[in-house]
């Protein structure tokens, strides 16, 4: 699929999955992908790596669990469909989240300042 048709899907879906193994490459990165569900307004069930839970915690926009527990993570998922005003509150949370504090223009923000610092 390309990039540009996915947000199509995105505003049709009810949650956004970013279920990764533990590699290390994975524990230690942020996927695109939970910014992009944050950017669409989705909920997400994310791995419960560490980053991912403080991240989805802070900003009350998603849960997580261990990618191979299949019954926590209909429990999850199943707790979103049957509370969709719980659904909707976490996907605005995610999506203020986006855009106070994950998007390029403040990362740039961030970027310009670490070069200020170094003159």
């Amino acid at each position: 699929m390309q990039y540009k048709d996915i947000w199509g899907h995105y505003q049709a879906a009810h949650v956004g999955l970013c279920l990764l193994h533990p590699t290390p490459n994975n524990l230690n990165s942020h996927s695109t992908k939970l910014f992009e569900y944050m950017a669409a307004g989705l909920p997400i069930v994310a791995s419960d790596f560490p980053d991912f839970t403080k991240m989805l915690t802070e900003h009350d926009c998603g849960k997580t669990s261990d990618p191979e527990d299949y019954d926590a993570l209909y429990d999850i998922i199943d707790f979103y469909m049957a509370n969709p005003e719980k659904n909707k509150q976490l996907g605005e949370n995610g999506k203020e989240a986006f855009n106070r504090f994950y998007n390029w223009e403040r990362e740039g923000e961030k970027l310009s300042s670490i070069y200020s610092s170094e003159d």
